[in-house]
């Protein structure tokens, strides 16, 4: 379940992933009542039960949805289900992580000064919350959702009293667009992605995004220069026709002068072959409007899904810098 950097898969790769999830304890978990264990144990399983449908059923994201099944069940049956860890999950932000260790220290540390059993249900809000933050932090591409999430915890913590964990968020992790062999045009399984970053850049007017554009070493260096460019300002006019304005888009090409992956030349790499765009935030990530999951039910916190950047996608000197006018 814990993967690398969200893209969008074939459907070949969806039913692969498929094919891990546990279906019996999926459905166990989204049709089961919690009877036995603590106040505190049968409000969290309920929580995870939530989670897991909302994974399972909106999202398709069984792996996901299985591991959450799995913690809904062990609650249900009165079992003390820890927090995630986020050394566990391939979460690329050091900042993120930071400051998810420093929630989870602080969540813990609730716990041992009586924070389950004085307020079951608010605790098992928080750490409902934090599960679903480490989740998304993961999948790293629905900010709307990783920020729903984050503000559950938050929300549930200030509810205990005493100063949360809050840090700034910086911004979102970069999105890949990978491209096949020696073509520009956007592949179809971006689509979602593409969505995905527009919609944060409405949310947010002050966000800038950068899009360069990347390739592989298999062609010539000036024919790649150019490939690499057109790469990028097609994921450009694609953000422009999900209104994205383009005074808001700086478009950059490398050619193959930056490889992900290094190579010798002449070689077809699918990983360099890719565009990345990344936003910088000039206010605050845009307020979530709800506080996720958990006491004050799912609220459209979730999320979740196997989904992110695009498919095996060619080759790629650095070209000169433009703003799209």
């Amino acid at each position: 379940m814990h993967t690398f950097m969200k893209i969008a898969l074939p459907a070949s790769a969806v039913l692969a992933l498929a094919a891990c999830a546990n279906p019996a304890a999926i459905e166990s978990a989204k049709t089961m009542t919690p009877t036995g264990g603590t106040p505190f144990t049968q409000k969290l399983a309920q929580n995870y039960s939530d989670y897991t449908r909302f994974e399972a059923d909106e999202m398709y994201d069984w792996p996901s949805a299985s591991h959450f099944a799995g913690k809904a069940l062990a609650a249900a049956e009165g079992q003390r289900v820890a927090p995630e860890n986020p050394d566990d999950w391939s979460i690329r932000r050091e900042d993120w992580r930071n400051e998810l260790h420093a929630a989870r220290a602080e969540l813990v540390g609730a716990y041992r000064d009586g924070f389950r059993e004085d307020m079951p249900e608010v605790a098992a809000s928080a750490q409902a919350n934090y599960d679903c933050w480490v989740e998304q932090a993961e999948e790293g591409w629905q900010y709307d959702h990783i920020a729903k999430c984050r503000e559950g915890f938050l929300s549930a913590m200030q509810q205990r009293g005493g100063d949360p964990v809050v840090t700034q968020v910086e911004g979102p992790p970069p999105v890949l667009i990978f491209f096949d062999w020696d073509v520009a045009e956007v592949p179809s399984e971006a689509g979602a992605m593409l969505d995905a970053v527009a919609g944060l850049a409405q949310d947010n007017p002050g966000m800038q995004l950068d899009v360069v554009g990347h390739a592989d070493r298999s062609g010539p260096a000036d024919y790649n220069v150019g490939l690499s460019q057109r790469r990028a300002e097609n994921v450009a006019n694609a953000l422009q026709g999900r209104g994205i304005s383009r005074d808001r888009l700086n478009v950059e090409w490398r050619g193959e002068s930056e490889p992900r992956v290094p190579t010798d030349d002449g070689v077809r790499e699918p990983e360099n072959r890719r565009v990345i765009i990344e936003g910088a935030l000039g206010q605050t990530m845009a307020g979530t409007g709800g506080s996720g999951m958990g006491g004050t039910g799912m609220g459209g916190a979730g999320a979740g899904g196997m989904q992110s950047s695009s498919v095996q996608p060619m080759g790629g000197t650095t070209g000169t810098t433009t703003t799209m006018q």
